[in-house]
């Protein structure tokens, strides 16, 4: 193998992603200021954009006006929007198809009581492509958020490779999978900004679940278990948990309509403790039992008694709060197969 020519092509390959990150980042940006934030030559960042536009990743807008005369620059854009992509969100008691653009525009959401079978997930998702006219080979990936690790052998509730294999068998285009609280993650980081420092993001409802966001980046550790509150122990003697143990947050919280003060305090100190050990910016609320916005403040409140370090205004419920059923699946095809 020629190395001179495979350091190339990896390096032409990091610069597409780095003005693609740069396009999400700022938005519609002329080739000359491409050239500029990203510290390369015009005439390079020309021959990129030539490539990005061929595939279907980056389109020209509307010329920008300009004050004198000269030739006007023409802004460049993520072609986020145009890309459909196939999401099935797991969660322990529905599941939900949806279809929806890179960017998350919904186009049409199909929710169903949860199923174990593969299979029949695959057969569903195959459906509801056929009633929306949907042909399988114009989706541009396929994105399946689940409960818990994706790991084989985890208490995850499917296991990464079958799920993989079945809708790359009957669909063929490329599939990601990923815990569902990390791809929401992912999804508000695309949406709404990385920003700087570390936010703790913590779903409640159904189940408990939370994700670390540093610096733009999802983080993760052994079987995809780091900042995983919902296995924290807070009742040594407590309720059984579908791990195997018994006290978990996860099972302590588990409850039909509104919580009790006392299960509140309980959630908002491990979220409080986890914020301390992290130096988190931020806390993010997601999930049904936030569909009440008294809970959220009830919980706010005492996370800001337990640690008064937090800014009041970054604990706070998630925008996309009701965007759950697709967000985190959108956000993940694009993380892995759009910039990229």
């Amino acid at each position: 193998m020629n190395d001179t020519g495979y350091n190339l092509r990896s390096m032409r390959t990091e610069n597409k992603k780095l003005l693609l990150r740069l396009l999400a980042a700022r938005g519609p940006m002329s080739r000359k200021a491409l050239a500029e934030a990203a510290q390369l030559t015009p005439a390079a960042v020309s021959k990129l954009c030539t490539e990005l536009i061929a595939e279907g990743r980056v389109a020209e807008t509307a010329p920008a006006e300009t004050a004198g005369a000269g030739r006007r620059e023409i802004p460049l854009r993520l072609c986020l929007q145009e890309q459909l992509i196939l999401g099935v969100n797991a969660e322990t008691t529905q599941i939900s198809y949806a279809l929806c653009t890179l960017d998350g525009q919904l186009k049409a959401l199909l929710q169903t009581p949860f199923t174990a079978g593969i299979a029949a997930v695959v057969k569903t998702a195959q459906d509801f492509l056929a009633a929306h006219a949907v042909a399988p080979e114009t989706l541009f990936a396929v994105g399946v958020c689940v409960v818990g690790a994706v790991q084989t052998g985890s208490y995850g509730l499917w296991d990464a490779q079958a799920v993989c294999k079945a809708f790359d068998a009957a669909f063929r285009r490329p599939v990601a999978i990923e815990n569902n609280v990390k791809a929401f993650a992912l999804g508000q980081a695309q949406l709404r900004g990385a920003g700087k420092g570390a936010t703790l993001f913590f779903k409640w409802g159904p189940g408990v679940g939370s994700a670390i966001l540093s610096n733009g980046t999802v983080l993760s550790g052994a079987e995809s278990g780091l900042a995983e509150i919902g296995h924290y122990i807070v009742r040594p003697d407590g309720k059984p948990c579908r791990c195997g143990r018994r006290g978990c947050l996860e099972a302590e919280a588990a409850v039909n309509g509104v919580p009790s003060p006392t299960v509140i305090d309980t959630v908002a100190l491990a979220l409080a403790n986890t914020a301390t050990i992290l130096a988190a910016d931020g806390v993010v609320f997601f999930g049904t039992q936030f569909a009440d916005p008294a809970v959220a403040e009830a919980l706010k409140d005492r996370i800001l008694q337990y640690n008064s370090t937090l800014p009041p205004a970054a604990v706070l419920t998630a925008p996309e709060n009701d965007r759950l059923a697709y967000i985190g699946p959108a956000a993940l095809c694009a993380e892995r197969f759009f910039f990229v």
